[in-house]
């Protein structure tokens, strides 16, 4: 468990040799990616619950010295956010605009598995609510407004 002060803000987590304790490797990253990453494994995932392998994502481990990518690793990163320190803390401080993505092939594929997953999810949502307004089923319409009707009637005294 690590705090960082702000979303956007990287950190960097190393790869160390055991015996050596040298660095073999590292990489940055920020809570935004994490939040990022686990955002679109959930979607990729949405139609089957994923193993824990498949939570797990891919990191290119870079030389601290060169920058050249000498490996990957496999790890999962999952942020849990402290509500009490997010409403009651007293330390106010100015968070730095995020850096942009570069527009590379990769960011801009993302960019449209999101817009396609956002669409396909109002689309249900829409057919959902058609199905239900139109009375094609007439028990579930009917459970719904009886449902309505109860969280009205008791629901605002």
């Amino acid at each position: 468990t690590f705090m960082t002060p702000n979303y956007n803000l990287p950190f960097t987590i190393e790869l160390l040799d055991a015996t050596t304790d040298k660095t073999l490797g590292n990489f940055e990253l920020s809570i935004f990616q994490i939040i990022q990453r686990n955002a679109d494994n959930f979607i990729k995932s949405s139609d089957k619950k994923p193993s824990y392998n498949e939570k797990m994502n891919w990191f290119e481990l870079r030389d601290p010295k060169t920058d050249q990518i000498i490996g990957l690793l496999r790890a999962q990163f999952i942020f849990k956010e402290n509500p009490r320190v997010l409403f009651w803390n007293s330390d106010i401080t100015e968070i730095p605009n995020r850096t942009l993505d570069d527009l590379t092939i990769d960011t801009l594929k993302q960019y449209i598995d999101r817009a396609q997953s956002l669409a396909s999810w109002l689309s249900a949502w829409i057919s959902l609510y058609k199905y239900v307004m139109n009375w094609e089923n007439p028990f579930c319409t009917g459970s719904i407004f009886l449902l309505f009707l109860y969280t009205m009637i008791f629901g605002s005294s």
